[in-house]
């Protein structure tokens, strides 16, 4: 039987940790992890967290040591990760789980961000972007962005299995996935299956564009991002107070947590290209980290391509694999949003040329 969040914390933590001073639970996303606030003998606020399972712990500790990176050079808005009675700053428990403990951020997320939270968003993440490119355990590179490999690759596997493909039920289906498959008739019906054809054909072939790489936070999303604005009447620009969650860290272009973040954003209304304000979005990014015209493009591509292909990964994962979610109401929830921007998602990747190879040591 599972340990209790207190039973892990008192083993690895803080062996006197009094019962009131863990819980409540806060919620574990997609993933269902446990995340369970947590006050330190110190009176802090801390959160534990479990790694997904099948997390390696050489990768649990890759993840700490680009987190403790970043708040070494003085990125406040990064969680700090505590160390165990132990070593290092990983908790292994006797099922395999891992654990970390991290120091608990204020503010909260926000589903609509005002131009000011935007562009506060994308400074910070711009700050990021700037510490990791110094990290002496991965120096920036140049080579294929894997976002671009993913997409290559999925845009093959849906040119090969479409959408509208009959298929079989599995005997073992979770009911709910019924669901899933009825919206991928209406993905299906969104389409025009020969332009759709075309877009993923030219996808298909693209040789992936060489680009500067490095350590990114990669599963940027809107509910990572944590802000705070001053109370009334002294209303002031709106800050970053925390950005969570990195067990989605790797190393890839830094143009693809731009793309999640804002594509996150996206209000999906007809017309409404993304946020509102997506220029002004970049320009606050650039200010910090400069951006050139066909790394903007970059940001765009990523953005579209992920509406498509990430509908896509849903509909694979919980139809064909019969894969079931803890938070399926997320689930369902995340592939709606996504089938409403699919028709301007698939305007843009239409009007926008094919990423290019940027020079090496040019910056990103």
């Amino acid at each position: 039987m599972p340990s209790s969040p207190l039973a892990i914390v008192r083993r690895h933590w803080f062996p006197g940790l009094p019962e009131d001073d863990c819980g409540p639970a806060l919620g574990g996303g997609f993933s269902g992890s446990p995340v369970v606030a947590v006050r330190t003998p110190a009176g802090t606020g801390a959160v534990l967290k479990a790694f997904a399972p099948g997390t390696t712990l050489e990768r649990a500790a890759w993840i700490h040591g680009f987190m403790n990176h970043l708040t070494a050079s003085g990125v406040t808005a990064v969680p700090r990760v505590l160390e165990t009675v132990g070593r290092g700053t990983v908790a292994v428990e006797a099922d395999g789980t891992l654990w970390e403990l991290a120091t608990r951020m204020p503010g909260a997320a926000v589903d609509r961000p005002t131009g000011n939270q935007v562009s506060a968003a994308m400074t910070a993440l711009a700050r990021i972007h700037l510490a990791s490119a110094g990290w002496a355990r991965e120096p920036a590179r140049v080579g294929p962005a894997p976002a671009m490999i993913r997409r290559i690759a999925a845009a093959r596997v849906l040119l090969a299995d479409p959408w509208d493909r009959p298929r079989a039920t599995a005997a073992n289906r979770d009911p709910r996935h019924d669901r899933i498959a009825d919206r991928r008739a209406i993905a299906a019906g969104v389409i025009e299956p020969v332009r759709f054809r075309r877009l993923l054909g030219a996808i298909a072939v693209i040789e992936p564009a060489l680009t500067p790489l490095q350590a990114v936070v990669r599963d940027l999303r809107a509910d990572h991002v944590l802000f705070t604005v001053a109370p009334p009447p002294r209303a002031e620009p709106a800050t970053v107070s925390g950005i969570v969650d990195f067990h989605g860290a790797a190393i890839d272009t830094p143009a693809t947590d731009i793309a999640r973040l804002l594509g996150d954003w996206a209000t999906g209304a007809r017309g409404v290209a993304w946020v509102d304000c997506w220029e002004s979005a970049l320009d606050a990014y650039g200010r910090v980290r400069p951006l050139r015209a066909d790394q903007r493009t970059l940001v765009a591509w990523l953005a579209a391509t992920a509406v498509v292909f990430g509908i896509d990964r849903w509909f694979r994962w919980i139809i064909d694999e019969n894969r079931s979610f803890a938070a399926s109401g997320l689930v369902e929830a995340r592939i709606d949003r996504l089938l409403t921007l699919l028709p301007e998602a698939l305007d843009l990747v239409e009007t926008l040329p094919p990423p290019r190879s940027h020079a090496r040591g040019e910056s990103v």
